[in-house]
């Protein structure tokens, strides 16, 4: 059975130029862009959210453009196996350092969203998840660099923000230490060369047994819920920005 497998990271973790490189030397891999290499006809991001409508919208948005990308790659799964740039764990670890930046409410009701869109299968979970792990320092060194100097300039000021990176990063290491469970997932260690990391990646995809256990989405979201909502709780929120 070919496997869907998600490659997940902060921005400059490599997880794009992995998966081109994968899929370029392997003709048994196909690659699923992430959403904003499919962007056209001048569609744009939704923007931040200012306020809870905000991210009702955004999060609209990001459940369609997943639920999009994962029917295609059922599509391609019939063929080969799929490598999936990115997925829905991004939006929530995002959404969780968003909010503690921003004081901003709107943590439980994006965690409520997602929850059902899991329920009702308009999302899913990979056959595999690879978490490239990054330290918040080695990707601001990167960021710096005329390599990244493209995502340089579409990434929004907080990016850069030494706080944010931490929080974000807090997020996918809970994401992944629980996921762990249920849906084979590999972490490799991205401060390491693009080379060493394709290395590793490649070796622990090899070894990969398909053999997820019964997940109940709900009750994984409202785990990954009430291990984060700890930093959450003594936060001044406010309800626009």
């Amino acid at each position: 059975m070919n496997k869907k497998i998600v490659v997940e990271g902060l921005p400059c973790a490599g997880k794009t130029s992995l998966a081109k490189s994968i899929v370029k030397e392997c003709k048994s891999y196909s690659l699923v862009n992430e959403i904003a290499a499919r962007l056209g006809n001048g569609e744009k991001f939704p923007g931040n959210a200012r306020n809870i409508l905000d991210a009702e919208r955004i999060n609209m948005w990001f459940i369609r453009k997943e639920s999009e990308r994962i029917n295609e790659a059922k599509q391609l799964s019939s063929v080969t196996d799929v490598l999936i740039d990115r997925s829905f764990p991004s939006h929530l670890a995002y959404c969780y350092a968003y909010a503690i930046f921003n004081s901003l409410d709107i943590f439980d009701k994006t965690y409520e969203m997602y929850e059902a869109a899991l329920k009702s299968e308009l999302l899913e979970l990979p056959d595999v998840f690879l978490y490239l792990r990054i330290d918040p320092s080695t990707m601001l060194k990167r960021l710096a660099s005329r390599v990244y100097e493209d995502k340089r300039a579409i990434l929004p000021d907080f990016w850069v923000n030494r706080s944010y990176l931490t929080h974000l990063n807090k997020a996918y290491d809970v994401f992944f230490d629980n996921i762990k469970k249920y849906v084979p997932t590999r972490v490799i260690d991205a401060n390491q060369t693009h080379e060493a990391v394709y290395v590793e990646a490649k070796k622990a995809l090899e070894g990969i047994q398909i053999g997820r256990r019964y997940i109940n989405s709900d009750r994984l979201m409202i785990c990954l819920r009430e291990i984060l909502q700890e930093d959450l709780k003594d936060i001044k929120w406010k309800t626009k920005i």
